[in-house]
């Protein structure tokens, strides 16, 4: 293997070629272009000429003193030898130009330089550096892949012949990071830290710049020499490393809440569903587990228990969300799946959309990233062939950088079930297809797409909207409701006879209570919904003494329809407690995902807790809790704290669902309490109506802003994981930082909804939320940490990207949109004065105008007003490039179709230029322009009326 350890050595020697050449461009074009300030770029030449000259004899010397036989290192030779090329000719024309000569004067010697080195050749230099540099890495790349399919021992070998290189070029002194052996990392990444220590570069930086290189390499790897093989299943790891690896892997799959809805969801009550897998039920489930037909629909009315149901069936008895079919115990229905199964291994997914939750959580995406987690984690040897080049990177360089995109995900999926399916068996449960937020028809298309090229099983439910009746019609199918007369029965039962109060009815009044009981059941229509709330409102009857003819109208006066039994329901809340009521229903609201930002989806009862007790003008209590851990005790105080209010306040329309619990430390998880949430989808759905939220914002007369408690709890929390991340970082070694790193994630997430609240705080309380971001500003102070907050922003999983700017407080506002803040800040100055950390900053806050002109929100229509007014610039591109934006979200025509009549371009461009002299306010009434929510009820309207709104919005940003 010493012809590949020469080769390598020979790669190093190129890439201090190009790194010095690349140099020399730059200290040329600063001669060029620079005035006093470049007086000094003539000397800076000579160390590194000297530099270079070492690099070109070590080159020559690898040249003449191996003799390749294999053919990707004698290309690499040819590498070499163009790099040799270019190293010659740039000390020789610097020795022609007597740039070291200490007799010369600069100007002379600049102006002798300036004769050599035209801009054209520098222009051609920087070329043929970029031709060297591609033919380098993608050499690299291919060698790289072909060592790493070859034996450890081959690996270590070359590793090691690679040390002794490195001792006879005087680095034996250098700090070394190249250990043979060393399984912990990958090979990859072993190589290119030691090539990188040959660079003047620091370390860092030019390893970082030639691992950004190899990836592009591996995934684009049609660009790889025909003599390497194009797919990487074939590389050599051990088998611990393959497991942490295959583990690294699944986890970019994850999302915030991915298991989220399936926990939320109810159990099914004590001897409930039972009938699902039993042959008479009149279903017909078991037969369809048990037969090879593929499509299964569960459907019923909202709040039938549609989900309780596909939660029994997928799960078994005791076992966690998200675990795989052989964990612990199996699904409950995976006796009847064997028999279809035969003697193939079982593997079940599932996945609840939930339209109240992320946007990954009602999206394909999300659909797509957690049904192959759950695969995959069942059958790990498939990700090396469904994700060749992905995993190619993880294996030799420690990480796989590249984002997942949509399609990518869902060729994944229908690759990975055509790939098992010769060896085992797959059936999806997928609920709430009605709470997809997209064409259900795309859905459906999906769905028959995979049960078309597969024999997998797919089990579906939603409710029996046409869309859905139409694409199942001729598929096995139940309508819940009509098979749970007896379920709903025996929950009345139970609920009655565990209850005190009507023991006592019972043996006063026993043809009475058996009446109720009897009437309950048959009004309930088969939804548990319904049976809830009005058992509940029944037994809290009896507990107040309620005579018979009190129950009697108690019960004669909940409606059977579900929206006007809320509305009954909400009607009869306590006067005392309305207020306190309407506050609840909007901090749940609140924490409900934005149509753009991704809030939290869902809050503990120590969050709820925390957010109900705030004092807006002295936060302090708040504030401090982070300072102390909860232990369980207090947690347990508060959660029956917050059930007794919200029994009491809301009468069941918020209750508190499954516990949620948070990570302070290695093995040490936090009780946050349960869930707190509205009862049901319908709930939520009944309290965002207009005149429900018109009638709970006339019953709260006090102040209230749920977004700044929520910001303030968020803030809690922020620095609750920031104390447990320093903790955690001290405490565990280098090697194994996962636990760490959630912790700085959610650290960095909760740090965020400080800002996404602040964004959404009432004007009246900007005074609040400014303080509340300098107490953020003043926790997340380091570079690192604002670093870390544009990330977030920046991840392709956000919803909004804008694109990255500066490193400042300000800027992560200004990127965030918090206008008050960002006025306060900046008032008085122009943003090219303001003092940043560095001075490019200034510049890139001054240059990000046309992302906030992109954007229909009017926060951040002001918040570009407010740039433009302190310094940033605008051109006609930035509003042209604005309007495609828009157009393309609301379905207008392409801008192309009125921007390029002359007159509407002269227009624009006269509305310019008097913007420009006059700086007269941009227009923020042009969301009214658009007039979006007709045009969305009526797609039909005419072109002409779409270019005119468009045309409208377009003047309404230029004046």
């Amino acid at each position: 293997m010493a012809e590949a350890a020469a080769a390598l050595s020979l790669a190093a020697n190129i890439i201090q070629v190009t790194e010095f050449g690349s140099k020399f461009v730059t200290t040329g074009w600063k001669l060029w272009h620079s005035g006093k300030e470049a007086l000094d770029e003539d000397s800076a030449l000579e160390p590194l000429c000297r530099n270079l000259k070492d690099v070109f004899q070590r080159l020559e010397n690898d040249v003449s003193s191996v003799k390749f036989e294999v053919q990707s290192h004698q290309e690499l030779a040819g590498v070499a030898n163009q790099a040799s090329k270019v190293a010659q000719e740039i000390l020789e024309s610097v020795q022609g130009i007597g740039l070291s000569s200490k007799r010369r004067k600069r100007d002379a010697a600049r102006t002798a330089f300036k004769l050599v080195w035209k801009e054209e050749n520098l222009k051609a230099l920087e070329q043929r550096l970029d031709r060297l540099t591609n033919a380098l890495v993608l050499n690299l790349a291919a060698s790289l892949r072909s060592y790493a399919m070859q034996s450890l021992d081959t690996q270590n070998t070359i590793l090691s012949e690679i040390q002794q290189i490195r001792a006879k070029i005087e680095l034996s002194n250098a700090p070394s990071r190249l250990e043979a052996g060393d399984s912990s990392r990958g090979f990859g990444s072993t190589i290119v830290s030691c090539l990188s220590e040959r660079g003047s570069q620091q370390r860092g930086a030019l390893e970082s710049s030639l691992r950004s290189e190899l990836f592009g390499a591996v995934y684009h790897s049609d660009l790889m020499p025909e003599t390497i093989p194009r797919v990487s299943p074939g590389i050599i790891v051990t088998a611990e490393r393959r497991r942490t690896l295959q583990k690294a892997f699944l986890s970019h799959f994850h999302y915030d809440g991915m298991y989220s809805r399936a926990e939320s969801v109810a159990k099914a009550h004590e001897s409930t569903f039972r009938w699902i897998f039993e042959d008479d039920s009149g279903a017909g489930f078991s037969k369809w587990l048990q037969s090879s037909q593929q499509l299964y629909w569960i459907t019923g009315k909202a709040g039938s228990g549609k989900s309780t149901l596909m939660k029994f069936i997928s799960q078994a008895e005791r076992l966690g969300v998200g675990k795989t079919s052989h964990d612990i115990s199996p699904p409950r229905c995976a006796e009847h799946l064997r028999l279809w199964a035969a003697d193939r291994p079982l593997t079940i997914a599932c996945f609840y959309f939930w339209a109240a939750g992320s946007e990954r959580q009602r999206s394909r995406e999300g659909l797509y990233r957690t049904l192959l987690h759950q695969i995959l984690s069942d059958h790990p040897e498939e990700i090396m062939s469904i994700f060749p080049e992905r995993w190619e990177a993880l294996c030799l360089y420690d990480e796989d950088p590249k984002p997942f995109v949509e399609e990518e995900l869902r060729q994944g999926l229908l690759e990975v079930v055509q790939d098992i399916e010769p060896t085992a068996k797959v059936c999806l449960f997928v609920d709430g297809l009605d709470e997809f937020d997209g064409k259900h028809e795309d859905l459906i298309d999906l769905f028959n797409d995979i049960i078309t090229k597969t024999s997998i099983k797919v089990c579906v439910a939603s409710r029996p909207w046409t869309v859905f009746e139409d694409a199942f019609r001729t598929k096995p199918s139940l309508r819940l409701e009509v098979l749970t007369h007896d379920d709903i029965k025996n929950y009345v039962r139970l609920r009655f006879q565990a209850d005190g109060n009507f023991v006592l009815l019972q043996k006063r009044e026993s043809a009475f209570a058996d009446a109720l009981f009897e009437e309950v059941v048959d009004k309930a229509a088969g939804v548990f919904l319904w049976v809830n709330l009005v058992v509940t409102s029944l037994i809290d009857g009896m507990r107040s003494g309620d005579r018979i003819s009190d129950l009697r109208r108690r019960l004669d006066l909940l409606p059977p329809d579900l929206e006007d039994l809320y509305e009954t329901i909400l009607s009869s809340l306590d006067p005392v407690y309305f207020e306190h009521a309407a506050q609840y229903f909007s901090l749940i609201r609140a924490a409900l995902p934005s149509s753009l930002l991704a809030l939290p989806s869902s809050l503990s009862a120590l969050e709820f807790y925390l957010a109900d007790e705030l004092e807006v003008e002295n936060p302090s209590f708040t504030l401090h809790t982070s300072k102390q851990p909860w232990n369980y005790d207090e947690v347990d105080t508060i959660t029956e704290v917050i059930r007794r209010r919200l029994h009491s306040r809301c009468k069941g329309l918020i209750d508190t669902g499954p516990q949620l619990f948070f990570l302070s430390g290695t093995h040490k998880m936090v009780s946050a309490g349960p869930e707190v949430e509205f009862l049901h989808r319908t709930v939520r759905d009944y309290i965002n109506l207009p005149r429900v939220q018109e009638r709970l914002l006339a019953g709260m007369k006090s102040p209230f802003d749920p977004h700044l408690r929520l910001g303030y709890v968020s803030m809690v929390f922020a620095e609750f994981f920031t104390a447990a991340w320093r903790e955690e970082s001290k405490r565990i070694p280098a090697s194994d930082q996962s636990i760490s790193w959630q912790l700085k994630h959610r650290r960095t997430r909760r740090a965020a909804d400080v800002f996404l609240h602040s964004v959404r705080t009432k004007p009246e309380y900007a005074r609040h939320a400014t303080r509340l971001l300098d107490y953020l500003e003043v926790a997340y102070n380091s570079d690192d940490d604002l670093n870390d907050l544009h990330k977030w922003w920046c991840d392709p999983g956000a919803k909004l990207d804008l694109e990255y700017f500066g490193h400042s407080f300000l800027s992560l506002a200004i990127k965030f949109g918090v206008v008050d803040y960002v006025q306060e800040r900046i008032v008085g100055s122009r943003l090219d004065k303001l003092q940043f950390r560095s001075p490019q900053q200034a510049s890139e806050i001054k240059d990000t105008t046309r992302s906030f002109l992109q954007r229909v929100e009017p926060g951040w229509v002001r918040i570009a007003q407010l740039m433009i007014e302190h310094g940033a610039s605008v051109s006609r591109k930035t509003v042209v490039d604005a309007i495609h934006v828009v157009e393309k979200k609301y379905g207008f025509p392409d801008g192309n179709e009125w921007l390029s009549k002359a007159e509407e371009v002269g227009m624009l461009e006269q509305e310019l230029r008097r913007y420009q002299r006059e700086r007269t306010p941009l227009n923020l009434e042009f969301l009214r322009n658009l007039n979006l929510e007709d045009y969305i009820n009526d797609p039909t309207r005419s072109l002409v009326r779409r270019i005119r709104m468009s045309r409208n919005w377009a003047r309404g940003l230029l004046h």
